[in-house]
């Protein structure tokens, strides 16, 4: 179970822009689960650009300022663009479904991406290879079978267990 400490959640994002990727997470030499689950995030990065093409912004870096904690960086794991419905979907990539995603996903990413992407409808999921429905989780998640069909906001889970 993840600690609920572990994402300060945002208040007001006063400025925010997309950035290079910081000095220090370049490489990094990863190894064991870490490293699993760099495999898995790699492996959905393919399955969405099959999907989506040129809409997936991979690996991201924003830097922002919140009113509440400062300056501040964080980095989703896959960002779905779609400029002619006016969406972005913010994709959390996971080996077992967690409540980390969600808090990333809500307490983090949303008021980011939604101060970067005025107007537009954002969505979040959560893509998981295990799902476990008894994990301890903020809200009940929405299963969703197709990244198309998220709901507005960030409770959608999908499980892929075959990537």
């Amino acid at each position: 179970m993840g600690n609920k400490n572990r994402f300060k959640p945002n208040s007001v994002i006063l400025d925010a822009a997309f950035i290079d990727r910081p000095a220090y997470t370049l490489n990094q030499k990863h190894r064991g689960a870490r490293r699993a689950g760099l495999l898995f995030e790699e492996k959905v990065g393919w399955y969405l650009e099959k999907l989506f093409g040129n809409m997936v912004v991979a690996g991201s870096w924003i830097g922002y300022f919140d009113q509440q904690n400062g300056d501040r960086l964080c980095s989703p794991d896959y960002l779905i663009v779609d400029v002619r419905k006016g969406v972005v979907t913010i994709v959390e990539c996971k080996l077992s479904h967690t409540q980390d995603a969600w808090l990333q996903i809500n307490d983090v990413y949303m008021p980011v991406v939604k101060f970067l992407f005025p107007g537009f409808e954002v969505r979040g999921i959560e893509i998981c290879k295990n799902f476990e429905r008894s994990r301890h989780y903020p809200v009940v998640p929405r299963i969703v079978c197709n990244l198309e069909n998220a709901f507005r906001g960030g409770d959608n889970v999908m499980a892929l267990r075959d990537i």
